[in-house]
């Protein structure tokens, strides 16, 4: 079973004041985007993490079926977040990601997106890293797990330049999607 986890407790602190993930997008919040690509994907099953405003994330989430779990330690960065959602995870991402782990030992595998060569995200972890990924302790994510694997890392070319976007300030999110918020 491949289970995707949707990290949803940053702060978005250089964002200002606003929650990049409840920002509007045709309609629907950041989040819920992201979200419903999931939901549409062969993945079976999809967890979000939540840690800052919680209940905001909860309200958006309410209609999708998902499994969430709370990170307290959501302030120390990614790597907690990552750990919460491994730790209630059967670990085994989209569609191509997922056909291509199955081919691969995907109990020693890492897939790497890659659009024009550049790597992105999602990443998958076969089920090996489990304990590896619960004792990581770099607070910013699981790069140097991919580093220190990388022998067993795929890179997986894809044709979809959203694996590639990370959005983290208002000027950020104008330019990509040429939207005002408030």
């Amino acid at each position: 079973m491949i289970t995707a986890i949707l990290l949803a407790a940053g702060a978005s602190r250089r964002m200002g004041p606003a929650n990049k993930l409840m920002l509007s997008y045709e309609g629907k919040p950041m989040l819920l985007h992201t979200l419903d690509a999931l939901i549409e994907s062969k993945i079976e099953r999809i967890i979000v993490v939540k840690g800052h405003q919680p209940e905001a994330v909860e309200a958006t989430i309410k209609d999708r079926t998902v499994r969430s779990v709370y990170n307290p330690d959501w302030e120390r960065g990614m790597t907690g977040s990552i750990q919460a959602g491994v730790g209630i995870a059967d670990l085994g991402t989209y569609n191509k990601l997922y056909e291509r782990f199955f081919k691969l030992d995907s109990g020693q595998q890492i897939l790497l997106p890659a659009f024009k060569k550049k790597r992105g995200n999602p990443v998958l972890f076969g089920r090996s890293y489990r304990q590896e990924i619960l004792r990581h302790t770099e607070p910013e994510g699981c790069r140097a797990l991919v580093k220190k694997n990388s022998s067993r890392v795929s890179i997986v070319e894809v044709d979809d330049p959203g694996i590639l976007r990370d959005i983290d300030t208002p000027k950020e999110f104008q330019l990509r999607y040429k939207r005002r918020f408030s």
